[in-house]
């Protein structure tokens, strides 16, 4: 567990990225309270933007889904509580007392790019990050069903590449639905180590090309946030 004391005036939203891991004789309450989830994050006023989902099994996009883990993210606007809104947030609390572990990233969007459901829901507010402050990173996309052979025959390695990358602090395949909306949440020990991944890693590279030149999303959205805390066990998710 660590944290970063940061302004937290200087930040237009705030947000926040949980994971809820459920023991064996909790996976079908867990699959099947979903929709439950969902219902409970529409039209809440002190949301800009939420998404619950399922995960991966691997520490990237992954076609094998992990039933023992969900994830929730919120967008809140900043007004200096937000972790006790996450902590009081009904849809959290749901599946927070039912599960065996849980852990939670507060972050601050640096940047970016792309859309998701047709929104920008990360709007930028963090203007320079303290010295070594680790950063986190959502990829995500709408895959074109046509596409999806041609998609899942090729980007599984740079999964695969992650999770054998020693910089990489955390990482996690999430996602709405199997097959075409997959998302992955990453923590680096700095900007640096993200730069060097997307430059040096080849299997990274080839991807962005192919990505280029088959036009495999409908939708995609790269976002980089500034970690401000972290609390709970991530043990129990790697």
């Amino acid at each position: 567990m660590f944290s970063y004391l940061t302004n937290y005036n200087q930040i237009k939203v705030v947000v926040s990225i949980s994971f809820f891991k459920f023991r064996k004789g909790k996976k079908w309450w867990a699959f099947k309270n979903v929709p439950a989830a969902r219902t409970l994050l529409k039209n809440n006023p002190e949301l800009t933007f939420a998404k619950f989902m399922g995960s991966g099994a691997g520490r990237g996009f992954s076609v094998r889904p992990d039933f023992n883990v969900y994830c929730l993210l919120l967008v809140f606007k900043d007004d200096k509580e937000n972790k006790q809104k996450l902590l009081s947030n009904a849809a959290y609390q749901l599946y927070a007392n039912e599960s065996k572990a849980q852990w939670n990233v507060m972050m601050q969007p640096i940047g970016a790019h792309g859309y998701w459901d047709k929104q920008q829901p990360f709007a930028t507010g963090v203007t320079e990050l303290q010295t070594n402050q680790q950063v986190g990173v959502i990829t995500r996309a709408s895959i074109k069903k046509k596409l999806m052979w041609q998609f899942w025959k090729f980007v599984p390695e740079v999964s695969k590449q992650i999770g054998q990358n020693q910089e990489v602090i955390f990482s996690k395949g999430i996602g709405e639905a199997p097959l075409i909306e997959q998302a992955t949440f990453s923590i680096w020990p700095n900007q640096d180590a993200i730069k060097k991944f997307a430059y040096q890693g080849k299997n990274h590279a080839e991807a962005v090309k192919k990505t280029r030149q088959l036009n495999w999303y409908s939708e995609e959205l790269f976002a980089r946030f500034a970690i401000v805390e972290t609390f709970g066990s991530n043990e129990s998710f790697q």
